[in-house]
């Protein structure tokens, strides 16, 4: 019932905006793609995926070079969308496929996959506040926004329909091994989940939410500053594994007698197991972008504009059994993505535009050279890339990003 009065509210507001003298009717068309890394290359990708064996140099090398926070993200979408617009109002519909896979993992993590604890006798590796997620899904939207005297009003309504979710959150974790290897100690508070069914086809979920966007745009002269919200929402996951853990291992060595009998292992001689294996819904959240742009005229010939921009994500890298159970800060410090801070410039070159961006922050600890070109007015077709360096670098690039988009005006 819900659905169809907020549907009611859409076709009202359309029927409405039908009258106004001059209106226009686009059709937009994006694919985009991103990699973005503080530590892994393209080439070191091929090689750990590839199923070959890895040479001690590599993984060395490979464990040298890392930081303490090792950061890596993945964002695919596909997207189409629907716009009619008047001097009122502006009426979208669209649909979007995501896949969105992200991690932060301690430089002891890769040691410790690599090279077991052979490397870190009578030490102590740290494995606390790591995470992996992925997270496929599909997003329908209905939006609005309303033209006033000098800014503009818009929200859209998403219905999400989640495919797959993956999730393991890493609290604290530590493991030591002493010199003479006699004696182990593993404390670990870690938390995961997973959907039971894996699910490709589009409109075939384990799990389904809702999500909301808000924009606000205020025009002064020769500025219009904007604020918005995109992809605040969660999916309630159907019939999750959920496991928990809260425990303590501690291996106490194998005492062995001259003729090769084991007298007393004490393989588990201290091992508290609170909570584990569980089935329930859970909740998982959106990657949410916060952002905030200035875009200003331009008073140098050929310069069309120029705009600053800041971007913040708001990423929960857990999962909830109960939805009350969110903290605000949860999606702030641990998503491995700094505020990012951007600046583009569109150049008018009469057959095309070009644009140039820079940008700072975000899951890469790079400062970042993009562009865009644009062909057409009305109809346009764009290609851009927030990293040059992977197309001039290639396989030694950390960042990897290509965007198409085309726009039909009817």
């Amino acid at each position: 019932m819900k659905y169809i009065k907020l549907f009611l509210i859409f076709v009202t507001i359309f029927t409405n905006s039908l009258t106004a003298e001059v209106s226009t009717f686009d059709i937009n068309l994006n694919s985009d793609f991103k990699i973005s890394s503080n530590h892994l290359k393209l080439s070191e990708i091929d090689k750990l995926f590839s199923g070959i064996k890895l040479s001690e140099n590599f993984k060395n090398n490979f464990i040298n070079n890392l930081d303490n926070e090792n950061k890596h993200n993945i964002d695919f979408k596909n997207y189409v969308g629907l716009y009619y617009q008047n001097s009122k109002y502006k009426i979208s519909l669209s649909f979007t496929d995501r896949i969105y896979t992200s991690y932060n993992l301690k430089k002891d993590f890769f040691e410790f996959v690599f090279f077991g604890n052979s490397r870190s006798i009578s030490d102590t590796l740290n494995l606390n506040s790591s995470y992996f997620s992925a997270l496929k899904y599909q997003q329908i939207k209905l939006g609005s926004s309303h033209n006033f005297k000098n800014y503009q009003i818009g929200y859209k309504i998403g219905y999400l329909i989640g495919n797959n979710l993956i999730s393991s959150n890493i609290e604290n974790a530590t493991l030591y091994t002493n010199q003479n290897i006699t004696n182990i100690l593993l404390d670990y508070d870690v938390s995961s989940t997973y959907s039971k069914e894996f699910s490709s086809s589009f409109f075939s979920g384990n799990g389904n939410g809702i999500s909301v966007d808000l924009n606000f745009i205020k025009k002064t002269q020769s500025k219009t500053y904007k604020i918005q919200i995109l992809d605040f929402g969660f999916i309630k996951w159907l019939d999750n594994n959920n496991n928990y853990s809260d425990s303590n291992f501690v291996y106490s060595g194998i005492e062995i007698t001259d003729d090769i009998n084991i007298s007393d292992t004490n393989f588990l001689s201290n091992t508290n197991l609170n909570k584990f294996s569980s089935e329930s819904n859970t909740y998982s959240f959106l990657p949410t972008q916060i952002s905030f742009v200035i875009d200003s005229e331009s008073k140098i010939q050929f310069v069309r504009s120029s705009k600053i921009g800041f971007n913040f994500l708001w990423y929960p890298t857990k999962f909830y059994e109960k939805i009350s159970d969110i903290k605000f800060k949860d999606g702030m410090y641990k998503n491995g993505f700094a505020p990012q801070i951007y600046t583009e410039s569109i150049i008018d070159l009469n057959y095309f535009l070009f644009s140039p961006i820079l940008s700072y922050g975000g899951f890469s600890d790079n400062l970042n050279i993009g562009t865009k070109l644009t062909f057409g007015k009305s109809n346009n077709f764009c290609i851009g890339s927030y990293n040059l360096e992977s197309l001039l670098q290639q396989r030694e690039s950390n960042n990897v990003s290509i965007y198409l988009q085309l726009k039909l005006s009817l």
